[in-house]
């Protein structure tokens, strides 16, 4: 399992572990083993399986659940794309709990 981590995106400060070595195909599809940048704007997931899934951080920011973005009663998207701007990128991704991570968004100068 991963160890609690805050990670500074541009200087890669703080980056969490990437453990190939705890890789087994019997392992778990949702159990995030490491993370790492793959550019500037792509985060890549490692999962307990072995698989890798790559997310451009735009797409992250869009598909957001928190109260800011989905109206808690209904859950309709509040967040309006339009407003998210192409260059966006983390600030800060960290570690929430045993399975979750948050980050903090910049837009790209």
């Amino acid at each position: 399992m991963l160890k609690s981590f805050v990670w500074k995106w541009d200087s890669h400060e703080g980056a969490p572990s990437w453990l190939d070595s705890v890789v087994r195909p019997s392992g778990s599809r949702t159990l995030a083993i490491g993370f790492r940048q793959r550019d500037a704007r792509t985060l890549s997931v490692l999962w307990e399986d072995g698989h890798r899934d790559d997310f451009d951080v735009r797409d992250l920011r869009l598909a957001c659940h928190c109260a800011l973005c989905i109206e808690e009663m209904s859950g309709r998207k509040v967040l309006d794309p339009k407003t998210v701007r192409h260059d966006v990128s983390p600030r800060v991704i960290s570690s929430i709990g045993n399975y979750a991570i948050r980050d903090r968004l910049e837009r790209w100068s």
